[in-house]
């Protein structure tokens, strides 16, 4: 029955739309294109996902660990932060921000960890603006630049490592998350990124949920080598390393789009990182993320990465004529890859 069923539906699709299989044949050469990568991550697994660090370099960076929030679950932003408290990593090398909206963030955290002297906490005020009106996210991500980064000591040799606020690397990675953004210091490189998994209360989310989620893993190797080629394919909200002194540079004062916020700042930031110079690089080091649990939160989510990639294409090409430096194609192959 199944079978016939099948049948007649692949017939019905041939009879009602001739160029069906025009359509079908460069969805089923993409899919074909992940699989190549997730099948040559098999038998290269070191190159795209770090577990551990061979011949560590002399330790010449120092780490800000940044969690931007909105405010409002700060039990969750503590899980990670137990983590990295919990982890091998000297306490000397790093230092741990919450960039909140929420001044009561603050007060649960200090609650929390009471002595633990390199927290440090940036609160948006609520009349606080940027100089092109930023909102949202990147809001909050430039008034961290403004009150945190810009009183730093050691800007080239400090990178912020941004978190989102459900987002763990667990405990026994984050001295390899150090070593391996070190050795891209000594590779000068301005911008490390790494892979992101959904595991994180998975068996909580929907069906459908899950299913969509699935296929994540599969543009791990493809968004590695887009970094390592220089040609990032996909934006990094988090599970980014941003030398201090770029991130200072380039800023997170993306202003807006048509008087609407711009939802996809990070794709705009690499863009316009690049368009400074910025040299890209991979730490591998996996971050664990939770999914959207019901379908409505699964088309929201790619509802706004849709919207956010035409909004930032229409900003890239109206408010930020330095993009000019990077070609014609590769910044059309920056924007829509990711879209």
């Amino acid at each position: 029955m199944s079978t016939w069923f099948f049948d007649e539906l692949v017939k019905f699709y041939f009879e009602a739309f001739p160029w069906f299989p025009i359509l079908f044949a460069p969805i089923a050469l993409l899919y074909l294109y992940f699989w190549f990568w997730l099948i040559y991550s098999w038998f290269k697994p070191a190159m795209f996902f770090r577990k551990q660090t061979k011949n560590s370099l002399p330790q010449k960076i120092k780490l800000v660990f940044q969690f931007t929030t909105k405010g409002g679950n700060p039990e969750i932003v503590a899980r990670e932060i137990f983590h990295i408290l919990h982890s091998k990593l000297d306490p000397n090398l790093y230092q741990i921000l919450v960039a909140t909206e929420n001044r009561q963030d603050m007060v649960v955290l200090k609650e929390i960890f009471p002595h633990v002297k390199n927290l440090n906490f940036t609160v948006v005020p609520s009349d606080y603006q940027t100089p092109r009106n930023s909102g949202l996210k990147s809001r909050n991500l430039q008034y961290a630049i403004e009150a945190f980064h810009k009183k730093l000591d050691y800007q080239e040799s400090t990178y912020i490592v941004h978190f989102d606020e459900e987002s763990v690397i667990p405990s026994q990675y984050i001295e390899v998350l150090y070593q391996e953004i070190n050795r891209g210091y000594y590779n000068q490189q301005d911008i490390l990124c790494g892979p992101i998994n959904y595991p994180l209360e998975y068996t909580k989310a929907s069906f459908w949920s899950r299913g969509v989620e699935n296929h994540r893993l599969f543009i791990v190797p493809e968004a590695a080598m887009g970094c390592l080629t220089q040609l990032p394919k996909q934006g990094y909200g988090s599970n980014m390393a941003v030398q201090a002194s770029m991130e200072i540079a380039v800023g997170w004062n993306i202003g807006q789009c048509e008087e609407y916020p711009i939802i996809a700042e990070d794709i705009l930031f690499l863009l316009l990182a690049k368009a400074k110079g910025a040299k890209l690089g991979w730490h591998g080091v996996l971050m664990l993320e939770q999914p959207a649990l019901t379908v409505e939160q699964s088309y929201r989510q790619r509802y706004r990465w849709v919207f956010g990639i035409l909004q930032q294409s229409l900003a890239v090409l109206k408010n930020f004529p330095e993009t000019k430096k990077l070609s014609f194609w590769k910044l059309k192959y920056m924007i829509f890859q990711f879209g």
